[in-house]
């Protein structure tokens, strides 16, 4: 499942790394976080893989829209 890996990296980084988990999240500047240069080898950043998870079980039913 999709949605598996990146909910499974959220929890553990915030779980295991709290100091570091708020300094990175806690921005509501988050315009560059979204480029290519911010993307890893997927081509997508922690931003998008996310919400495109979610995204796709909306799609497929599993979640309400």
């Amino acid at each position: 499942m999709r949605l598996r890996a990146p909910a499974r990296g959220y929890l553990s980084f915030a779980w295991n790394e709290p100091g570091p988990f708020r300094a990175a999240f806690a921005t509501t500047d988050t315009q560059d976080t979204d480029t290519e240069a911010a993307a890893g080898t997927g081509g997508r950043t922690a931003f998008r893989l996310l919400p495109d998870a979610l995204d796709d079980l909306s799609a497929c039913g599993v979640l309400p829209p």
